[in-house]
């Protein structure tokens, strides 16, 4: 049996998965820099704006270095379903950090938009925003395939982070050019549509948080991956139910099948094995497969 290909991981992804941080945190602390300064010489309140958004994604990412670290401890017999569950709570976390500094950030930008119109930023705001965009978009599409591969959702959590900062910097971007052509206040504008964009990404961000600390269902082509390869095993008749739940990075499985006769424990353990390495082998991510049997009635 051919594993379904969109739940493989490729073997490169593991050590993707020991550098991303670093390079999140690298690549978001140059950009820091940069928007800052740039921000304060060229007077723009939306590239302060946009740097605070590239600020947050430095404190996502670092998130990534103390998640893994106990994700990967084993279980124990406090915690005897391991420590998966850290990671939507850090992601969580991570977002409300964030929605409280993009709070403070809309205050200032409302306060400015009250006060007396301020001369227009320097164009050198347009070409950091340029770079910005570029960075993050690169940035967005390794850290979406690696959240991907190792079904990490603070990983997942960066990238997203990082398209949304894309969408931030183009906000700058308009802001500046239309405070050039003469349109007060726009700038300013400008940074409560970054803030906005903030905090869109960090509300769906905590609502797939609480989603994956209630153990919601593994999506419908991992059922499905699932399901073939329990039906390719020749002694079993039926599958009475089949049910995967999301537990961090890891998919634990409750199945239940009928197999062609009545059997012994020792048949039974044998099909089990076979069962859980199927099950192992046909989706990536799997924490632990309980199977019960049910006799099929011979006509």
């Amino acid at each position: 049996m051919q594993p379904t290909k969109l739940l493989t991981m490729k073997p490169e992804c593991l050590q993707c998965g020991q550098r991303v941080g670093w390079i999140g945190v690298g690549v978001n602390m140059a950009l820091v820099a940069l928007k800052v300064m740039v921000g304060i010489s060229a007077g723009s309140k939306a590239c302060l704006a946009d740097a605070l958004h590239s600020s947050a994604n430095i404190v996502t990412a670092l998130a990534i270095f103390l998640t893994r670290k106990l994700r990967d401890r084993p279980a124990d017999d406090a915690h005897p379903y391991g420590y998966g569950k850290i990671e939507f709570i850090a992601a969580g976390m991570v977002s409300l950090i964030i929605i409280v500094l993009t709070v403070a950030l809309l205050i200032a930008a409302y306060e400015h938009i009250l006060s007396n119109a301020m001369p227009p930023p320097h164009l050198t705001a347009v070409v950091i925003s340029c770079v910005s965009i570029g960075a993050n978009e690169m940035l967005f599409r390794y850290f979406r395939c690696v959240g991907t591969q190792l079904r990490s959702p603070t990983i997942m959590a960066n990238a997203w982070a990082n398209r949304a900062d894309c969408f931030s910097s183009f906000a700058v971007i308009v802001g500046v050019i239309g405070a050039q052509l003469g349109i007060n206040h726009l700038d300013p504008i400008a940074a409560v549509a970054v803030a906005a964009v903030i905090i869109r990404t960090s509300v769906y961000s905590i609502r797939d948080s609480v989603a994956g600390l209630m153990d919601r269902s593994a999506p419908p082509e991992t059922l499905q991956a699932i399901g073939q390869a329990v039906r390719e095993v020749g002694d079993v008749r039926e599958i009475n139910y089949l049910r995967a739940r999301i537990a961090g990075n890891k998919i634990w499985v409750d199945l239940g099948v009928e197999v062609s006769s009545v059997r012994t424990v020792d048949e039974c353990e044998a099909i089990r094995a076979v069962l859980e390495s199927r099950v192992f082998k046909s989706v990536t991510g799997i924490g632990r497969v309980q199977v019960s049997f049910e006799s099929a009635v011979e006509a």
